[in-house]
């Protein structure tokens, strides 16, 4: 209502001030005035009323053409503002507000090239330095939306502790049934502190609008200062093509890993990993993936344990609100050996996971997990005479906290838990570690 009353206020002062000969193309000021004034303050649906309507009897009026273009331009009428400013440019080719303009609509729609062009011609003209800064942010826009390839990464340091490094069972002795026999537990009870680091590369290469090229990359360095037989290295190498549709993008992935582990090259694993992510609506997004991988140990003793896994995740990321995110996760895993006659190699999983962020600022966050894997293994053991059951059950707490160098410190403490119908396989341990990040 008011919009109208103010509309026909324009109207009616126009009416009453314009005074147009057939030969004359300019108005009374008054009459310009009147738009003007509307059009300072932003009053543009009235503005552009007004202005079109002097523009039908002053075609070739440079104030009027600008102001009304700029008005359509307000009001996202792109095409109209467009041939406004082209009128202008027809007579007076040297006036750089109406190519300012038109550069910036080219960026609206999408016309990158010709912005562009546009933009690095006005930067050669003695523009005032605010015009000046205002291309150069324009520029730099462009840039980044046609920039094809892209390098980004993490790099991480932190330190951590472990109170059971070497999973040491609960129970100070077993029983073996097919011996009729029970022993003493061995196995030292030790907790040791570490210090890792690790770099993640994200390589990117938009190969058309929905296809993307990516090349991960993974380096990570363990060090257990009480026990070097348990430090790590780890390499991995992740290749995808992902396509884009409307609300749902595919990944076409595959990988390979090196994992070196008391002190020797360990193991070699490779793979494909495909999946696919579902945006349900903006507060819900839904990841299925399935990943086939095969393990191949490289210390000689080892290569009984040799083996094929496969597994199907589905994960479901709901926003409750601007400060909490649920996260659900359902995991199927299955895991074969290529040959031998072990009996701790081949077995089945389902791991149900829960995890709530909450977002307490755009600096600091907190989170809690908890996760439980039921792992059942396929064959009967020798020595215990039965098949083994596990149930891993691990419990989270974290944070996160993004400091004034930008750097990001997070915290995670966790709690395991592993409980088995094998006396040898049950254990529990706490861990805390504390992390650095960095991203470039």
């Amino acid at each position: 209502m008011k919009k109208s009353l103010l509309l026909l206020f324009g109207l009616l002062s126009l009416n009453a001030q314009t005074t147009v000969s057939n030969t004359n193309t300019t108005v009374q000021n008054n009459s310009y005035e009147v738009a003007y004034s509307f059009y300072k303050n932003k009053n543009y649906e009235v503005a552009y009323e007004i202005f079109n309507a002097l523009f039908k009897n002053n075609l070739e009026n440079k104030e009027i053409n600008f102001y009304l273009g700029r008005s359509a331009f307000e009001l996202k009428k792109y095409d109209e503002a467009y041939s406004a400013f082209e009128r202008i440019l027809i007579k007076y080719p040297n006036e750089n507000r109406a190519k300012l303009e038109l550069a910036r609509i080219d960026y609206i729609q999408g016309r990158y090239k010709s912005s562009k062009k546009a933009f690095l011609e006005l930067k050669q003209q003695n523009l005032p330095k605010n015009v000046q800064n205002n291309i150069d942010i324009y520029l730099s826009k462009i840039a980044k939306k046609t920039q094809k390839s892209f390098i980004n990464g993490i790099y991480m340091v932190g330190v951590g502790y472990d109170s059971n490094i070497n999973n040491r069972a609960t129970s100070d002795t077993f029983y073996i049934p097919s011996n009729s026999l029970t022993f003493t537990n061995t196995t030292k009870d030790e907790s040791s502190s570490n210090i890792y680091s690790a770099l993640v590369l994200n390589h990117k290469y938009q190969y058309k609008d929905d296809i993307t090229i990516k090349n991960d990359f993974l380096v990570y360095a363990k060090a257990v200062l009480k026990d070097s037989s348990k430090n790590i290295g780890y390499l991995s190498y992740s290749p995808s093509v992902d396509i884009s549709y409307d609300k749902v993008s595919i990944q076409y992935g595959a990988f390979v890993d090196f994992l070196r582990y008391d002190n020797k090259y360990y193991m070699n694993t490779y793979g494909i990993n495909p999946s696919l992510s579902y945006l349900y609506s903006s507060k819900t997004k839904i990841d299925l993936s399935f990943k086939y991988q095969n393990k191949v140990n490289k210390i000689d003793e080892n290569k009984n344990k040799d083996s094929i896994n496969k597994s199907l995740s589905l994960n479901l990321t709901n926003i409750l609100n601007t400060k909490y995110t649920l996260q659900t996760k359902l995991k199927f895993e299955d895991e074969s050996k290529k040959d031998g006659d072990l009996s701790n190699i081949d077995y089945r999983s389902t791991l149900l996971a829960l995890a709530l962020q909450y977002k307490k600022s755009k600096r600091f966050m907190l989170g809690v997990g908890v996760s439980y894997n039921d792992k059942k293994y396929k064959d009967i053991s020798n020595i215990y005479l039965k098949k083994q059951e596990n149930d891993e059950y691990i419990y989270n707490l974290n944070s996160l906290y993004v400091l004034k160098n930008k750097w990001i410190n997070k915290i995670d403490i966790s709690h395991t838990d592993v409980k088995s119908n094998f006396d040898s396989n049950e254990y529990k341990k706490n861990t805390i570690s504390i992390s650095f990040m960095k991203r470039f």
